[in-house]
C-alpha cells in the first residue's frame, strides 16, 4: 500500500474503564467525551452524535461536511482479502486526500473501515491462524497512518458461521483492541454489527470497542421479494430500530456507546400491484436522496426527483415513506426511502432510548440536507422547537 501522507493525528478519547486521558479538545469536549463512554450518566441534554460514512463511490464535499458538523467520519472501505492481506483498498489514503484534508481542517476523527463480506470469506479467513495474524498486521499498519483516529470491524454475513471460525472472530477483537492500545493508546476502535440469526459478536468480544454501530437499514433491498420500508422503526422485520436496540441490550452493549446506521438512499422496484409492500416482479434499483454526481453504483433518478413527479406517502408504523407511479411498461413501481419526517421520528427514538446516535450512510446521499436538518433536531432545545417538518 502507498505510505500514507503525514499529517497530526485527531486526537479523540476511548472507553474511560481502559484509559481516562486523551479526550478530544473541542470546547466541552472533555465532558461529552466521558459521558458518551459511558463513565457517567447519559443526560437528555446531551446531544446524540452524528457520524457519516464517506465512500470511495461518492465525492467528498468539504461545504457539505462542514455544514453538516459530524462527530466522526468513516472511510468506507478497505477491503480485505480472506488470506487477511488487502484486496482492494479503493484508493486509500493517496485518492482520498480531500477527505483526510477536509476531516484535519474540521478537527473532525476519521476512521477507516476494514470489510469483509459473505460466509464462505468470513470463515476461510477466520479459520486460518496465519490469516488471522496477516488480519491482525493489517489493521496496525493502517493504524499507524497519523491522520487516522480509529478503525472499524466490518464484518458481515446473515448465515450461522461455522463455530471454530465464530469463535476465533470473537477472539480477534480484543486481541486487536490489545495491539493498538500498545501501539496507538489513543486510537478508538468500533465495529458495525449486522443483524443475524447468529451474532457474530459477544458479549466478551463488544465490551472491548470502544462504539458500536448496529444495523439499522436493509430490511428490504435490492433483492427482496416484496417492497418494502428500508429502515423501518417499527414493525416484523428484524431490521426494525425498536427489534435493533433490543438487541444491543442483549448483547450487554452500553447505550451511550449505541449508534444506529441511517440510510441516505432509498429502493425502488417493479411490483405486482399499488399495495406498498407488493411482491416485486423484478430486482430493485438503488437510489440516493438527492442527485448524487459521480456517483458509480446509484440510479440516474434521485428520490427527490421521483418525489417531485409522484408525490410521497407516509407509513405510519415504519415511519419510512413511499411514492407510486406507472412505468412506461405499464408496470406499477414502488419506492420506499427516508425523509425529514422519517428522520425526525428515528431520532426522537434514538434520544427516547438515550443511544449515543446515528451513522449516516453514505455522507452525501442526501446532498447533505438531511444531515444539517438532524444537526439543527439535535441541538434544539424545549424552548426552541424545530417545525414539524413537510410530508416528503
Amino acid at each position: 500500500m502507498t505510505a500514507p501522507h503525514a499529517q497530526p493525528r485527531t486526537p479523540h478519547g476511548r472507553a474511560c474503564k481502559r484509559r481516562r486521558r486523551a479526550l478530544p479538545r473541542r470546547a466541552g469536549a472533555c465532558l461529552l467525551g466521558a459521558l458518551l463512554a459511558g463513565c457517567v450518566p447519559f443526560p437528555r441534554s446531551t446531544p446524540p452524535q452524528s457520524w457519516a460514512y464517506a465512500t470511495w463511490w461518492l465525492p467528498v464535499d468539504a461545504e457539505g461536511i462542514a455544514a453538516s458538523r459530524f462527530d466522526r467520519l468513516v472511510y468506507f472501505d478497505v477491503t480485505l482479502a480472506p488470506d487477511g492481506t488487502i484486496a482492494d483498498a479503493h484508493g486509500w489514503p493517496d485518492a482520498h486526500a480531500p477527505l483526510r484534508a477536509s476531516a484535519q481542517r474540521l478537527g473532525i476523527p476519521l476512521d477507516v473501515a476494514v470489510a469483509l463480506h459473505g460466509r464462505e470469506p468470513l470463515a476461510r479467513l477466520f479459520s486460518s491462524p496465519q490469516a488471522v495474524e496477516r488480519l491482525l498486521q493489517t489493521c496496525l499498519a493502517l493504524a499507524d497512518d497519523p491522520a487516522i483516529a480509529g478503525l472499524q470491524l466490518d464484518f458481515e454475513v446473515h448465515e450461522p458461521m461455522p463455530q471454530p471460525a465464530l469463535h476465533s472472530l470473537r477472539a480477534f477483537v480484543p486481541r486487536l483492541q490489545r495491539a493498538l492500545a500498545r501501539r496507538h493508546p489513543d486510537l478508538a476502535l468500533s465495529v458495525f454489527v449486522p443483524v443475524s440469526r447468529d451474532p457474530l459478536y459477544d458479549r466478551a468480544s463488544l465490551a472491548k470497542v470502544d462504539w458500536v454501530v448496529m444495523q439499522g437499514y436493509d430490511a428490504h433491498w435490492t433483492g427482496s421479494a416484496n417492497a418494502g420500508p428500508v429502515a423501518p422503526l417499527r414493525g416484523p422485520e428484524a431490521v426494525a430500530w425498536e427489534h435493533v436496540a433490543s438487541h444491543a441490550r442483549e448483547l450487554g452493549i452500553r447505550q451511550a456507546r449505541t449508534l444506529i446506521g441511517f440510510p441516505l438512499y432509498g429502493y425502488e422496484w417493479p411490483v405486482a400491484s399499488r399495495e406498498p409492500r407488493a411482491r416485486t416482479l423484478a430486482a430493485g434499483v438503488t437510489r440516493t436522496l438527492e442527485p448524487a454526481s459521480g456517483s458509480a453504483t446509484m440510479g440516474n433518478d434521485s428520490v427527490r426527483q421521483r418525489v417531485n413527479l409522484y408525490g410521497c406517502q407516509r407509513d405510519a408504523e415504519s415511519a419510512s415513506n413511499y411514492y407510486q407511479f406507472i412505468d412506461p411498461q405499464q408496470r406499477h413501481v414502488t419506492g420506499w426511502y427516508e425523509s425529514d419526517w422519517s428522520l425526525r421520528k428515528k431520532a426522537e427514538f434514538v434520544r427516547e432510548h438515550r443511544l449515543a446516535g446515528l451513522a449516516f450512510f453514505a455522507a452525501g446521499g442526501d446532498g447533505y440536507r438531511l444531515t444539517r436538518t438532524y444537526d439543527a433536531w439535535r441541538k434544539a432545545t424545549t424552548e426552541t422547537p424545530v417545525a414539524e417538518p413537510a410530508p416528503c
